[in-house]
């Protein structure tokens, strides 16, 4: 499966989990923030920068992840329960 294809599955999951927790809801509220994550490698740590992303109750997010290296890397963020692979 190509990088671009894992990505785009990746940013899907994420948008369905975001929309799961809104359904029977209004969408009366702000436009979701939409952030781009691209993974790096630093003396061989892999990291998706900003390491921290600070949201506001109530806010919607979506997150764009690109993976730019080789191998497929993993996005967790435990205390929504999202666990991705890109």
């Amino acid at each position: 499966m190509s990088r671009i294809m894992r990505t785009t599955i990746v940013g899907l999951i994420l948008v369905s989990l975001m929309l799961l927790g809104t359904q029977g809801t209004a969408q009366t509220g702000p436009l979701p923030r939409e952030l781009t994550l691209v993974n790096s490698e630093v003396d061989g740590v892999v990291m998706w920068p900003p390491s921290v992303i600070v949201v506001h109750p109530g806010d919607r997010v979506v997150l764009h992840l690109y993976n730019t290296l080789a191998a497929v890397h993993g996005l967790n963020i435990d205390d929504y329960d999202i666990h991705a692979v890109a």
